[in-house]
């Protein structure tokens, strides 16, 4: 039996820039709608007219649901869905204690060291500035 591997995690769907890690989407310009991934046709009015877009780095999370079983990856793992401030919902990693998991949490963008992106609870900025 050969087990499946987990996806890599793909290299445009993150950019660097100057405040940090987004993700990257599309916004199609015809009726406005954004997307993650990246896709090449609007799933609400069929428009083929996407670009891509920068989609932020910071949101709330809207639910989640912990993983126990899985024959793709090890688990537990927490998953659920970021609700992107620019108001694109995104399916991502959720790397929060599980006694801190509830709706409307503010959660941001983060990366490990091998590259492995999810969200984690968001700093106050007013704390990072106090640190610096």
């Amino acid at each position: 039996m050969t087990l499946l591997e987990p996806l890599p995690d793909l290299e445009e769907i993150r950019a660097l820039n100057p405040d940090g890690t987004e993700l990257l989407g599309s916004r199609c310009d015809s009726c406005g709608s954004g997307f993650f991934p990246r896709r090449q046709l609007c799933f609400e009015c069929g428009a083929d007219a996407l670009r891509d877009v920068e989609l932020g780095h910071r949101g709330v999370l809207y639910s989640y649901s912990r993983v126990e079983l899985s024959s793709a990856r090890p688990t537990p793992y927490t998953l659920g869905y970021v609700d992107l401030d620019n108001g694109v919902r995104v399916l991502a990693d959720i790397s929060v204690p599980e006694d801190l998991l509830v709706p409307d949490l503010p959660v941001a963008l983060t990366t490990d060291p091998a590259g492995k992106w999810s969200f984690a609870p968001a700093v106050n900025p007013a704390e990072e500035t106090d640190e610096n």
